[in-house]
């Protein structure tokens, strides 16, 4: 298994673990092999890399069975990808793109709604705003001890949202949605604070308290919470494809039945942010719709009639 990232040395690196059959244990292990330097990340050249690697440790690439890498062309292309290249060398050796890789994929194609785009945005740039400044962590400290004492404690600290890993996002976003009732006074006193001098925190202060924001992060907390176990899941080392096929159609199962019931749940989604919104000091406004005008329908089937 491999992942190619960018360190914070600001160097190519490829991340190698290796799952294999403990005979002396009759259980599946999954080790951390190495990090490689890269320069060149095309297919073949990580392939000859590792090949070279395995080599060196003595590991006979004839035992391979599986491959599993993220959906990234160099490393799944048919004929140049890394995948190709070790396959030409242990045909047996079968590739399968990262299960939780892919999940991330389907739920970042879900968020590309814009309201949740938007909130996603929102949360990133206001927990910034709080990692950055001690002093804003003591004010939200604070204000979390006087108005949720039952919190625990360090369950108020927001979270970096990572961009590869839902797992750590749900985390985050929970985190966010439950300091939220904290937040409008502590922004308030920031904004009005000599500190927030090219922060937004006015801006922001706005956002998080609009109508939009608020349902959407219910939103998120409801879906996270329902992909959350089958993420978490997906990552032991012992899990097996049956398994995880288990796990994946009782999560389709859990999603289509909010789907078939989108009425009710909705109706559950918007009473928990009209709680939210109570708690805060605000309220949800609902958007503003419009009849039908049948004036212009009358005269349309009028003219129609003559």
């Amino acid at each position: 298994m491999a992942d190619e990232t960018t360190g914070i040395s600001i160097k190519e690196q490829l991340a190698i673990c290796i799952r294999y059959f403990d005979t002396n244990s009759y259980e599946i292990q999954e080790k951390f092999f190495k990090f490689i330097d890269v320069v060149d990340v095309s297919g073949e050249n990580i392939a000859r890399t590792i090949l070279q690697e395995l080599d060196r440790l003595n590991l006979d690439i004839s035992y391979c069975r599986g491959q599993a890498y993220d959906g990234g062309s160099n490393m799944t292309g048919k004929f140049k990808g890394f995948q190709a290249c070790i396959a030409k060398v242990q045909p047996l050796a079968i590739y399968s793109h990262c299960a939780n890789h892919r999940l991330n994929l389907a739920i970042s194609k879900a968020c590309s709604v814009a309201s949740i785009s938007s909130a996603i945005g929102v949360i990133k740039s206001v927990s910034n705003i709080f990692r950055e400044s001690a002093g804003r962590i003591h004010k939200l400290e604070t204000e979390v001890q006087d108005k949720l004492p039952h919190l625990k404690k360090g369950k108020h600290a927001f979270k970096k949202m990572c961009e590869t890993r839902w797992v750590e996002k749900h985390d985050a976003v929970l985190t966010f949605l439950g300091t939220l009732p904290c937040l409008p006074v502590v922004l308030k006193t920031i904004s009005e604070s000599s500190e927030s001098r090219g922060s937004n925190t006015f801006s922001f202060l706005h956002a998080t308290q609009s109508s939009e924001f608020l349902v959407s992060v219910v939103v998120l907390a409801e879906v996270y919470g329902l992909t959350l176990p089958l993420a978490r899941k997906l990552q032991p080392e012992y899990m097996d494809i049956l398994e995880a096929m288990k796990l994946v159609e009782v999560t389709l199962r859990s999603l289509r039945e909010q789907r078939y019931k989108s009425t009710d749940t909705f109706k559950k989604i918007f009473k928990e942010s009209e709680k939210l919104a109570m708690e805060m000091g605000t309220q949800i406004n609902k958007p503003r719709t419009t009849n039908l005008k049948k004036k212009k329908k009358q005269i349309k089937l009028q003219f129609a009639n003559s």
